[in-house]
């Protein structure tokens, strides 16, 4: 079905949309066990160590360089006791990571607003916030880690367990997409402009997806709650679009999804 107007306003003028249950429940329980078989995995290869490669889990080299399980991060605050926090190139590792990225419903939803036919996925990753433990992620803008201002880019939020204030769930500062690729400090955003304590709260139940510019300032507080809280992050554009001083290699890892 395709999004509403008032939805595709949203989009124009706030820069995300909120949908909720865009991916079907068996999708998300899919994924959810597989990411419960490879967390236990990962943590035992990594042995303390902060990284598991690809190279290492499936004992063969990874054409994505970027293919990697992040378990910890000792130059980043909070993440550095993290049992596991990412795991980078997740349709590469998942199945049902591709499942979901290649989603209709979600497919669909996404060239409506970007308002192209021919599109595809790339840098899927799948962020982890424990209970308890899970640490905040700064605000900052895809953009800038892509050195890429192009209005064409579209990062998916989707939610693998049920987000509220509590546990993390995503804030995104509407109407940011405007303003360009901003000034950020190791990742972080400084820019006077931009007031983070305005950004707009973005909850879900599980299989729920925030659909945002890539221009979009967003971040989350950590999550001291008793309930986890994963996502799938997914970022869509053009077939032909080369983002910033690493085009090839990013185009190297491009999955176009079929018309």
């Amino acid at each position: 079905m395709p999004l509403s107007e008032d939805r595709m306003r949203a989009y124009r003028e706030d820069g995300f949309v909120v949908r909720e249950g865009i991916v079907p429940r068996r999708l998300i329980d899919r994924l959810n066990a597989e990411l419960d078989e490879l967390e236990e995995r990962a943590v035992r290869l990594a042995n303390g160590r902060a990284e598991v490669s690809w190279a290492e889990y499936f004992g063969s080299e990874a054409t994505n360089k970027w293919a990697a399980i992040g378990l910890k991060d000792h130059y980043r605050p909070g993440f550095e006791n993290c049992r596991i926090y990412k795991i980078q190139e997740a349709i590469e590792f998942c199945p049902g990571a591709r499942e979901i990225a290649l989603c209709p419903e979600l497919v669909e939803a996404v060239r409506d607003l970007l308002g192209e036919r021919r599109i595809g996925v790339n840098h899927s990753k799948v962020q982890f916030k424990e209970a308890l433990t899970g640490p905040p992620q700064p605000f900052h803008q895809d953009s800038w880690y892509f050195d890429c201002d192009s209005d064409k880019v579209l990062t998916a939020v989707v939610y693998l367990d049920d987000a509220a204030e509590a546990n993390g769930a995503l804030q995104v500062l509407a109407g940011s997409h405007r303003l360009g690729i901003l000034h950020h400090d190791n990742g972080i955003v400084n820019d006077p402009r931009v007031d983070t304590a305005k950004a707009t709260l973005c909850p879900g139940k599980a299989g729920s997806a925030v659909l945002f510019h890539a221009l979009c300032v967003h971040g989350s507080d950590r999550n001291p709650s008793p309930n986890r809280r994963r996502a799938l992050v997914l970022h869509y554009y053009p077939q032909g679009l080369i983002w910033g001083i690493e085009g090839e290699a990013h185009d190297a890892t491009f999955v176009p999804i079929p018309s």
